[in-house]
């Protein structure tokens, strides 16, 4: 089974949810930026750097032993934490595919490493935590897909269930409680693995992609960080240098085109982590190009395509927002009127008739920008819960590319560019 990240998983031949890399979440009380405790105990951090973080061997039992996975925190607000929840869980989720262990008539309760996993979902807040506990979740695709065993099926089938089913309930992707509010760790990560498939299809490059890291400052990838190139099970890994002190690793993945893909790059708006794993689902040119044709236009050498993958502050798919583009010109910032957006659905293909991502579709679409501009992709509340900004992300456009984004919410350093918009949307001439 191939992995699916709340945080990362970006396949579309079935209902996916980012694993916490990428993946799904809620509101709780801004400024509690830690996980020292869960649910009681004080053995358990979370550390920002893959050779320090925690493994399941390290969460001890101790840490759950009697606790329900539905626990509702002091906080409030954490996801899976309502009686609503709860009776969706029973009604639509108490039996469901386990992976390879087969079917078996049981909730996450019953794993030990689903029960933990969600314990410590709901007491995180902060981006940086919550990627590292979708780290933990990666690892053990990485291991399972290269010979080693895979203790998250369980896991992985609750968030898919309750995904499905459970959206509203349980409050899943409505945290962003941290924009604003957080800074994002330096990891000096020394590699990077990555996996890419052919998106809706989940099938290996081919031919193979020859994939490069570079600086994200240097849209034309005139220098390279390092260099990989997928291995026959779409799988390629980066080796960086040492870097000291530590400092953020802030770079993009590109590869040219191919008789199969546009030129692809990939970014995000968090910094790398150390040894991370990070899942990609280019589409094909003949799918986007389709896709192009239902906005009346044209993928060609000189079109660019964003997709976006918003993600709120538990690293769960975010829900209940809406994606702008505007653009970041010698004149100032404004709002890109040339661009068109539209919103994935529940069938994982764009949906025109969707006013933002508040369905089982993870990513919004943006079309008709122009090539080797700035684009700021900006992130709100939908209206009804108020449209307040809680992601921005500066993107450089490369002619031909299809744009892949995981956007995260917005750090402290980001807060000039927040209030730089703001003050557009404020004066006069915007009314």
């Amino acid at each position: 089974m191939r992995i699916r990240s709340a945080v990362v998983r970006l396949a579309r031949s079935k209902i996916v949810t980012l694993r916490p890399l990428l993946f799904i979440a809620v509101t709780t009380t801004a400024g509690l930026f830690g996980c020292g405790r869960v649910l009681g105990t004080s053995d358990y951090t979370i550390q920002s750097s893959r050779s320090e973080r925690a493994t399941p061997e390290s969460w001890d039992a101790s840490d759950d032993a009697g606790q329900s996975p539905h626990v509702t925190i002091a906080v409030g607000g954490a996801p899976y934490s309502s009686s609503e929840c709860e009776a969706c869980i029973a009604a639509n989720c108490d039996t469901f595919d386990a992976g390879a262990s087969g079917t078996r008539r049981a909730r996450c309760s019953d794993d030990p490493f689903c029960r933990q996993w969600l314990a410590r979902l709901q007491q995180l807040h902060d981006p940086n935590d919550a990627i590292d506990l979708a780290a933990v979740v990666q690892d053990q695709g990485w291991d399972g897909l290269h010979g080693g065993t895979d203790q998250s099926g369980i896991q992985q089938a609750f968030l898919d269930c309750t995904s499905q089913n459970c959206l509203s309930e349980c409050a899943l992707g409505r945290d962003f409680s941290c924009a604003g509010s957080f800074d994002w760790s330096a990891s000096s990560p020394r590699t990077i693995r990555t996996e890419i498939l052919a998106g809706y299809l989940d099938t290996v490059p081919d031919p193979p992609l020859n994939l490069r890291l570079c600086p994200t400052a240097l849209v034309d990838c005139s220098a390279v960080l390092s260099q990989a190139t997928t291995d026959p099970g779409g799988f390629a890994v980066f080796a960086l240098p040492a870097m000291t002190p530590p400092t953020s690793l802030s770079a993009f993945l590109y590869a040219d085109r191919t008789t199969q893909f546009p030129p692809f790059v990939g970014s995000y708006s968090n910094p790398f982590i150390a040894d991370g794993f990070q899942s990609w689902y280019p589409f094909s040119l003949d799918l986007i190009q389709s896709w192009y044709r239902q906005f009346n236009l044209t993928f060609d050498d000189t079109s660019v395509m964003i997709e976006v993958y918003p993600f709120d502050c538990r690293g769960l798919r975010a829900k209940g927002v809406a994606v702008e583009a505007w653009l970041d010109e010698p004149n100032g910032v404004h709002q890109c009127d040339e661009c068109a957006i539209a919103y994935e659905g529940d069938g994982f293909v764009p949906d025109f008739r969707l006013q933002g991502l508040v369905s089982q579709g993870a990513l919004a679409y943006i079309v008709n920008a122009k090539a080797q501009s700035q684009l700021i992709i900006v992130e709100r509340m939908t209206p009804d819960l108020g449209g307040a900004i809680v992601g921005v992300h500066r993107l450089s456009l490369l002619p031909g590319a299809a744009h892949y984004v995981h956007l995260f919410p917005y750090p402290r350093a980001s807060q000039s560019l927040v209030d730089a918009i703001q003050a557009v949307e404020a004066s006069p001439s915007s009314n």
